[in-house]
């Protein structure tokens, strides 16, 4: 060739470049035949359809062309699965059947019979049956209502008496009734509330918190993946509230794990007699300074009715527990 009017030898292109552009040609046109290649361990063969081989060619499914069978096949290539028309558990019919200790049974089909079950327990208790408490172990973390649990108070409790329970969170969560008897007490201390204190407590109305509860394996208790389900607290309840009840009246407040959590509202009313006395007191005084200046002052009189007995009480009871009350360290022997 002439360049410039000068003989120029033409330059001939390299051959290893040449090769190599060739072999990246050829190895992305490998890499498309095998992205396309779904079913490269497939064949189909004569009348026995589509069948899916494993590595070592044996049939691991079977798609019959004739009847749209599909079969699954275990290592020994042994029929354990079938969809579509059944041949086994119920010819004729259509479904899934699944071949269980050497039985096919239909899937979905009824019953199974009994003598294809593993892993049965060797004896059964009645459909009829109870438990007495010793039997049960561990504690049962959601329960139905206990037996009478939602009775009114109204209603006939069987047995010859009721009474108060205390949930203990010890081991077991054991119930106990709520006694009063000076033969359950020791270290019996006369006891006065200040009832300045007891009239500081301020009653209140108040919400409660809500709850996020999340989804949990019933079993484990493991959290579950899944959005938690939201408890709105009850609302508008009238009360008191732990820690204010705790800086003036500390006798009537429950403690849980270490931290203030209730109060006994049941004692509210002990303190309360404190309270009663106290202005009894004051009362009796007023009516004193008013009976000296007015000599003809009576104080109004109050109908009384005769005792009673408790419910529940015998009708001859026995003789009661002899009990004294201690005076605090320090109190005056009059008082």
């Amino acid at each position: 060739m002439d360049l410039d009017g000068i003989p120029r030898r033409a330059v001939e292109s390299d051959p290893l470049a040449a090769l190599m552009a060739e072999i990246k040609a050829l190895k992305g046109q490998v890499a498309t035949l095998e992205r396309g290649a779904t079913l490269r361990n497939a064949s189909i063969s004569g009348g026995d359809g589509l069948r899916v081989l494993d590595s070592d060619g044996g049939t691991r499914v079977s798609i019959n062309t004739t009847d749209g069978a599909v079969v699954a096949y275990d290592d020994s290539g042994a029929a354990v699965a079938r969809f579509g028309p059944l041949s086994n558990s119920k010819p004729g019919s259509y479904g899934v059947e699944v071949k269980y200790n050497g039985s096919w049974v239909q899937v979905g089909g009824g019953n199974v019979d009994w003598g294809n079950i593993s892993n049965k327990p060797a004896t059964y208790a009645p459909s009829g049956h109870t438990h007495t408490g010793n039997q049960i172990s561990g504690v049962v973390p959601e329960a139905t209502l206990a037996q009478g649990s939602w009775q009114a108070y109204n209603q006939n409790v069987p047995g010859t008496s009721f009474y108060a329970v205390w949930v203990g969170n010890g081991a077991g969560n054991q119930f106990g009734r709520n006694t009063s008897s000076a033969r359950y007490k020791r270290n019996i201390v006369a006891h006065d509330a200040d009832a300045a204190d007891v009239l500081a407590l301020q009653p209140v109305i108040y919400d409660r918190n809500d709850e996020l509860v999340y989804p949990s394996e019933s079993e484990t208790g493991d959290r579950l993946i899944g959005p938690p389900n939201l408890i709105r607290g009850a609302t508008s309840e009238y009360g008191l509230i732990a820690e204010q009840v705790a800086e003036n009246v500390p006798e009537i407040v429950q403690w849980y794990e270490s931290e203030i959590d209730g109060i006994r509202y049941d004692l509210l009313s002990v303190a309360l007699l404190d309270v009663v006395k106290a202005q009894d007191a004051r009362i009796e005084a007023l009516e004193a300074a008013v009976s000296a200046l007015d000599s003809s002052y009576r104080p109004p009189p109050r109908p009384v009715t005769p005792r009673v007995s408790a419910s529940g009480a015998p009708a001859v009871a026995p003789p009661p527990t002899p009990y004294t009350i201690a005076l605090p360290e320090g109190a005056p022997n009059d008082r």
